[in-house]
């Protein structure tokens, strides 16, 4: 039901961005500490000592995907506001009357944090306010350097959706073991000023469901 709590695995970025663009300035900068690589003993996409701005870290962690950047991000959320960034995430979620909603970490890698279907759709209603974080999604690939111009990071879209569906508006997939498949994908309605929402959890075919689910809606709702 969309009621049921569930971990949302990287879906728990979409609210790291939005507390992130209200409480950060975009013009600074991130040195990444030791603290911020390789966060899933897995994959690495940022080097130590590096700069970086906070717009390229956000563009890492919402189309790569990025852990590194979500806790880098956390990090200098830290030092510039005197706050857990954890702590603002829940904060926000309980303004945005997300009751059933925890986040523990900034990637969303720990399956013990939960949310529902009804109470991320509050939360991707708020964030579609202001288009700086759903069009960051919408990049299939880019590159972005640290400041200094001497690391470049190529970076691909998790979402294989773009161009397979059309009119999307923004997207974030994720994924963990414990969580399985998880995707938030935003359709614009040609013509008719309307966006849909479509938000998946603990799915084993997150991409083909989402697909279904849009097509479904398109069909069985008129736009009159």
């Amino acid at each position: 039901s969309a009621r049921s709590r569930l971990p949302i695995a990287s879906l728990t970025k979409i609210m790291t961005s939005l507390v992130a663009v209200e409480r950060l300035n975009l013009n600074d900068t991130v040195k990444v500490p030791a603290e911020a690589i390789k966060v899933d003993g897995e994959k690495q996409t940022l080097y130590q000592g590096e700069e970086i701005s906070v717009p390229s870290l956000l563009k890492l962690m919402l189309i790569e995907s990025s852990n590194d950047a979500a806790y880098a991000l956390g990090y200098h959320f830290k030092n510039m506001t005197r706050k857990d960034i954890v702590e603002e995430m829940n904060e926000k979620a309980q303004l945005l009357q997300m009751t059933e909603t925890k986040f523990l970490d900034p990637a969303g890698l720990n399956d013990n944090a939960y949310s529902t279907v009804e109470d991320m759709v509050k939360l991707v209603r708020n964030t579609m306010k202001d288009d700086s974080i759903w069009d960051i999604t919408t990049e299939k690939s880019t590159s972005i350097k640290s400041v200094d111009g001497k690391i470049e990071h190529k970076i691909e879209s998790t979402n294989q959706l773009f161009g397979v569906i059309p009119d999307v508006v923004g997207g974030k997939t994720g994924y963990t073991e414990g969580a399985l498949g998880s995707m938030v994908l935003i359709v614009d309605v040609p013509g008719k000023n309307d966006k849909l929402i479509s938000i998946v959890l603990g799915s084993k075919e997150r991409f083909g469901d989402t697909q279904e689910l849009i097509n479904w809606t398109k069909s069985a709702y008129s736009w009159e």
